[in-house]
């Protein structure tokens, strides 16, 4: 069925599709005299994402008929960090995240020339927990600007659960439950500014790499 739904998808001209998405995040942080040897470094980072889409679509001459559906889900990450400046500008330290989310679908297919519906529900839900250490380094431009990069890794584990539902003329429950594990490694550049002697704010990039 799942081939046949790929084939479906591909070759539909999609109608209307309406979206709407939401994004907050935000990253602040306390470093003590900014990045003097024997200084504290705390940080946190917090996003939260919403999306919902509805799109209606047309069949092919394969599978004549139409196709309706709709997609919410969110997702929530809260990434917290403590570190100590060993030397000016060199920073070692702990971080700790955790990670929420949870997306649905639901479908209506129709087959004009077999006269068949099909309606199609999923719900799929993920948790996320990570603990690591990290090394940091600045190379500040001024009193209250300068680059970073940072190395970190440690250990993840996340788990899903899909649910999935097929009724009209196929009636059928599947469920699947998942389990990941291991080690994890991130390097990360970025940008820091000082608004005042004590609080900065972080704007960064960066790619994860598991293993």
């Amino acid at each position: 069925m799942s081939s046949t739904i790929y084939s479906i998808l591909s070759s539909m001209k999609i109608q209307k599709l309406a979206m709407s998405a939401l994004l907050i995040g935000t990253t602040i942080g306390v470093a003590q005299a900014q990045t003097e040897a024997g200084k504290m470094l705390i940080s946190a980072t917090v996003n939260y994402s919403r999306s919902n889409n509805e799109s209606n679509s047309t069949g092919s001459i394969d599978y004549p008929g139409y196709i309706n559906a709709t997609y919410r889900g969110y997702s929530f990450n809260f990434s917290p960090q403590a570190g100590l400046f060993v030397a000016d500008n060199l920073a070692l330290g702990f971080d700790f995240g955790v990670g929420t989310g949870n997306q649905k679908d639901k479908r209506t297919e129709y087959n004009s020339s077999s006269d068949t519906f099909l309606y199609y529900n999923s719900e799929a839900t993920n948790k996320r927990i990570n603990v690591g250490t990290f090394v940091r380094y600045y190379k500040m431009l001024g009193e209250k600007a300068g680059f970073y990069g940072q190395l970190s890794g440690g250990y993840q584990r996340q788990t899903g659960k899909q649910n999935f539902e097929y009724t009209g003329n196929t009636n059928r429950n599947d469920s699947y439950n998942t389990k990941t594990r291991g080690g994890y490694a991130m390097l990360m550049p970025g940008f820091v500014y000082f608004p005042s002697q004590k609080v900065w704010d972080r704007p960064r990039h960066g790619w994860l790499v598991l293993q």
